[in-house]
Formats: structure tokens, sequence, C-alpha cells
């Protein structure tokens, strides 16, 4: 019988040998360096001046034919209208204007608001007074009752009225409006100082009578001023028309 061949004893762990290393690369000189980051930086900038930047959709001028961003109303390049292709055209004296119309139209507005008060004030005056009238003498109708109370509605009620539509009137045609409403306010005032002479010795009264009467000239004042200036820029635009043609 054959004996298996002998093995030879293991004295220790069989390791493949290590590769040789590697040779490292040099490292570039410092100038090197910063002249190649500079060379990728300027490739860079000449990468992006070269593409174009997308434009964004915008609107062509009706008169010259430029190119404007959306939502502009006129033209960057020769001051036309977006819309109408008319050139927008400035006056020297065109905010001047504007100031003087907003002085003028304060003046009408505190006339007409003035009409309006006066109606409020009539009204509920004469309301007051004829229901305190009818509550106090409930029972004792008379005919000097009956033209005391005809007289509460034609010294009160009917300017009332008249200062109300006189309000209303001064909204379309103000300098008419508030001439009458002037007229009328004196008239009835006359007529109450007839009445009752009284009431000049109040102070208060007659502050206020003069605050009305001085609010309703200077409403007077800016309607004629407005008006004016309304029939001199027809005139202008009359001017401008025939030189145009």
């Amino acid at each position: 019988m054959a004996l298996p061949p002998k093995r030879k004893p293991v004295t220790g762990l069989q390791r493949k040998p290590a590769p040789p290393p590697r040779p490292q690369a040099k490292a570039a000189p410092p100038e090197e360096t910063e002249e190649l980051v500079e060379e990728a930086n300027d490739q860079a900038e000449s990468e992006e001046e070269a593409e174009p930047t997308p434009k964004a959709p915008g609107a062509i001028c009706p008169k010259c034919g430029a190119e404007m961003a959306r939502g502009i109303a006129y033209c960057g390049a020769c001051g036309a209208s977006m819309k109408t292709g008319m050139k927008r055209t400035y006056k020297p004296g065109d905010a001047i204007k504007r100031i003087a119309k907003r002085g003028r139209m304060g003046k009408i507005n505190e006339g007409r608001n003035t009409l309006m008060w006066l109606a409020i004030l009539n009204l509920g005056f004469g309301f007051l007074l004829y229901a305190l009238m009818s509550n106090g003498l409930r029972g004792k109708e008379s005919d000097a009752l009956t033209e005391l109370r005809l007289l509460i509605v034609l010294s009160c009620g009917l300017p009332g009225v008249i200062f109300i539509g006189l309000f209303f009137w001064a909204r379309k045609n103000p300098l008419p409006a508030m001439i009458s409403g002037l007229v009328v306010y004196l008239t009835f005032m006359i007529l109450t100082i007839v009445v009752a002479p009284e009431s000049l010795l109040s102070p208060l009264a007659m502050v206020i009578r003069i605050a009305i009467i001085l609010a309703l000239v200077n409403g007077i004042k800016g309607a004629h001023a407005e008006r004016q200036a309304q029939a001199r820029d027809a005139r202008e635009r009359r001017r401008e028309k025939a030189e145009q043609a």
C-alpha cells in the first residue's frame, strides 16, 4: 500500500509582491498655475459674450417699428404712443394749468357743498320745528297755528328743496347754479331779518351767514375762472388744428 506524499510544512503566510510605486507628477510652478486659471476665465467670458441673451417677447411701435417691452405706454425711441402711434407732446405750461385747475375745482366743490349744507340745515330745522309745534299744541287747532305751520314750510322747507335742486344743477353747470343759490340765500336772509330783527343780535348767526356767503362767492369765482379756462383751451385747440392743416 502506497503512502500519500508528505506535504511541506507552511512556515508563514505567502504574500504577493507589492506593485512598484507610480511616478508622481511634478507640480506645476505657481506662475504656470495662474496663467492656466486666467486662460480658463478668459475663455469662459468669451463664450458668454458669444451666446446671445434671449429677449422677452415685446411690442412693436406702430410709428418707428422699435421693439419695446410689453406694458409700456410710449415708445422709448420716438416717443409715440404704443397704441395709436401719435407722439406725446409736452407744453411748458401744462403743469401750471393742472395746478390752477385743481385750485378752481376746490372752490367749485366748496360752493357746491355749501348748497347741500344749506338744504340739510333748512329741511332739518323746519322738520324739527314743525314736529315740536305739533306735539306741543296737539288738540289746539286754530287759524293762527295753521298759518304758523305754513310759515315754517315756506321759510324752511321751500329753501331746502330749492338748494337741493341747485346742488344737482351745480354738478353740470356750476356758475349759474351758484349765482342762483347766492341770490336765493340773500333773499331768504333779508326776509328773516325783516320778520325777526332780533336775529341780527346773535353773533353766531352772523358768523354763519358770512361764512355761507363767502363760500358761495368763492364757488362763483372758481366756476367763472373754470369757464374762462375751458374757452381759452378750446381756442388753443382750434388754432393748433388750423396750423396743422
